[in-house]
């Protein structure tokens, strides 16, 4: 009896005590998972508070063919080139003569937008002069918003202002005055896309904000897209020559999701060509070294802030090219076909634009 009644007792112990430690792990388990029923925008809060957001900057840019010019305003659609001491007549509109009540206005305005001085030229190729022997072309200059550097377009600039006679068209113009006016849809794709939270345009038209968006509208142009945080890491975008409806920026090239520092090129008339922008920041450079992985003679172009142009030939690894001034611009032309790999070196501590693409690694891998 007694055993009966120990056993029993114990049994009881046993039912009663031990599942109490687990209702205190289940009970609250319970109550947070009716919560969350209850709440579902708090799973998506909490998520969103979680997802990175990559901030996009687009500037406004110069065509990639472009050529840099010191220039001075002569009226409201010509300029100076001071280095080719001859005018160029920009393609597009009329302004009105400086005789003109309107005259003054439109070279006050060009003035504005090339306050410095500082341009990129495009020579029209289909029709590099008119019947009078005027150089024909396109123009950038370099403007300052809100801190951020863009390079806007002259011809999209007037077109849309009131103070040109009227719009003009002679055929054949590369890029015709309804060009300028015209528009394109941006779509942003890529795994990073997702997380693109503040996207800020700067240009002829002052900045403009978007927020949380997958795509955006920007003017007939060519663009510089960056990552807002830091700017050197950029892809440009050629809204002028791309005749798609719609263009497509992967975020993912920007954000290094998955990128490569190898850039495959195709030859350019017999030469292989690599560009190596170093315009925002500009980078002070003592010296380079051009290092291939085969035998190679390259001619080295480098067009300083001041407006110099400074040319050396390049034989083999053991040449350098020295600067000494505030570089804006590298090209390199390579002249033999073979050379399958460019490197220049001494630059490790930089991050260099290699055609438009921003690497740590300053090597071109040609393709065959």
């Amino acid at each position: 009896m007694h055993n009966r009644r120990v056993k029993v007792t114990s049994m009881v112990s046993i039912a009663s005590i031990q599942p109490q430690p687990m209702l205190f792990i289940l009970l609250p388990l319970l109550l947070l998972l009716l919560l969350l029923l209850q709440s579902p925008s708090l799973l998506q809060e909490g998520s969103a508070m979680s997802m990175k957001k990559y901030d996009l900057i687009i500037l406004e840019h110069h065509h990639p063919n472009a050529e840099y010019a010191r220039i001075s305003v002569v009226d409201g659609d010509t300029v100076r080139l001071l280095d080719k001491k001859e005018n160029l007549r920009l393609v597009g509109y009329n302004a009105y003569e400086l005789r003109e009540p309107l005259g003054s206005d439109a070279k006050a305005y060009l003035q504005s937008l090339c306050s410095d001085g500082n341009a990129y030229i495009l020579i029209d190729p289909l029709e590099p002069r008119d019947r009078y022997g005027r150089m024909l072309g396109y123009l950038w200059c370099k403007i300052k918003i809100d801190g951020y550097t863009a390079w806007v377009s002259v011809q999209r600039a007037f077109l849309t202002s009131d103070l040109i006679k009227n719009e003009l068209y002679i055929k054949p113009d590369l890029y015709p005055y309804w060009v300028w006016r015209g528009s394109k849809e941006i779509r942003f794709e890529g795994y990073s896309s997702k997380m693109v939270g503040k996207v800020t345009v700067v240009g002829s038209d002052g900045v403009k904000v978007y927020e949380n968006t997958t795509s955006i509208n920007l003017a007939a142009g060519v663009y510089r897209v960056c990552l807002a945080s830091t700017l050197d890491s950029c892809i440009l975008v050629n809204a002028l020559d791309d005749n798609d409806a719609i263009l497509y920026i992967n975020v993912d090239d920007l954000t290094n999701t998955g990128g490569s520092d190898v850039i495959h090129m195709r030859g350019v008339e017999g030469r292989r060509i690599a560009f190596i922008h170093a315009e925002t920041p500009s980078l002070y450079i003592g010296s380079i070294r051009v290092v291939a992985d085969d035998g190679f003679i390259a001619k080295v172009k480098v067009v300083t802030e001041d407006g110099r142009i400074l040319t050396s030939v390049v034989r083999d690894g053991s040449d350098q090219v020295h600067i000494d001034a505030n570089t804006l611009l590298i090209k390199i032309y390579v002249v033999k076909k073979d050379s399958r790999e460019l490197c220049i070196d001494g630059l490790s501590t930089y991050r260099m634009m290699l055609n438009g693409v921003s690497v740590d690694r300053p090597c071109i891998r040609f393709s065959r």
